[in-house]
């Protein structure tokens, strides 16, 4: 079978995505890609990967459910500090390693972060004039592999008369300047066989504020 890529996991492939260890990630192409060849051999190895442990780790401190209920309920910036705040609370006083707790610490603050970017998507869409979400998902074919994707919004009218797509990122605290997002925009350009993309950031604080 191909080989699937994810344009947001391109940058992570080419070793230039910090967040994402490289042996996780290749771990996970396998398991999309070659399922039964993976469960067979990580049964043979005993293997953990990085998400089953934290998620274990959820389950073994009884925040699993908790977390579930309170990332589905939040919806302000407010909720998500107050919510990850009762969390961190009952971890402080479950005994565990240093470094597994940090990692569930991290888990939790994602899976806030990532919920609260999808819910509030399409607020972003609607200050960007004349963008529209497509429903369609793009695909880029190579002899061994592909590169599929679906992107934040198309712009439908530009001051240059050329197409234009945008990405879109919800930011917590500040603005940033990623190269594995700017990667992330370089697929998309190429999938959708576009002339230019625009980078919009949004800080958590003001839901309206943004940059190109």
């Amino acid at each position: 079978p191909l080989i699937i890529f994810y344009a947001s996991e391109v940058a992570a492939a080419v070793g230039k995505n910090p967040y994402v260890k490289p042996v996780d990630f290749f771990l996970q192409i396998w398991e999309r890609c070659f399922k039964q060849d993976f469960d067979k051999c990580k049964c043979l190895a005993k293997y953990e990967t990085s998400k089953e442990k934290v998620e274990r780790l959820a389950k073994e401190t009884k925040i699993d459910k908790d977390l579930k209920e309170k990332v589905s309920k939040s919806n302000t910036v407010e909720e998500n500090t107050e919510y990850i705040k009762a969390i961190e609370k009952k971890l402080a006083h479950k005994e565990m390693k240093q470094e597994d707790r940090i990692e569930l610490r991290n888990y939790v603050q994602k899976q806030f972060n990532t919920s609260f970017g999808i819910k509030h998507e399409q607020s972003a869409i609607d200050k960007i004039a004349g963008a529209t979400k497509p429903k369609e998902t793009f695909t880029l074919l190579f002899d061994n592999y592909k590169i599929v994707g679906k992107i934040d919004a198309s712009i439908s009218k530009t001051d240059t008369g050329k197409k234009r797509i945008a990405e879109i990122k919800h930011r917590v605290k500040k603005f940033l300047d990623n190269e594995y997002d700017v990667i992330q925009c370089e697929c998309y350009l190429r999938l959708t066989d576009t002339d230019e993309c625009d980078w919009v950031e949004v800080l958590k604080e003001s839901l309206g504020e943004k940059k190109k």
